[in-house]
């Protein structure tokens, strides 16, 4: 099958937004887990933090 110059240059451009596109969607995902994964580390930081707060009041009201 003959394609001419034009229709050629019409996939190639075809091709390379589109892999524009998949490496722009790849950027986004890769920057929602980033963002998941300093939630997950500030949410079990803050689950410490409750649960040293949790023990303590325990103790307090066994010594009372």
């Amino acid at each position: 099958m003959d394609v001419t110059r034009r229709e050629y240059n019409r996939i190639i451009d075809t091709l390379n937004q589109r892999n524009k596109t998949v490496n722009d969607l790849r950027d986004g995902v890769n920057g929602l887990q980033q963002a998941s994964d300093i939630q997950f580390k500030r949410i079990a930081q803050i689950q410490a933090e409750l649960d040293g707060i949790k023990g303590a009041w325990e103790r307090v009201k066994t010594v009372t």
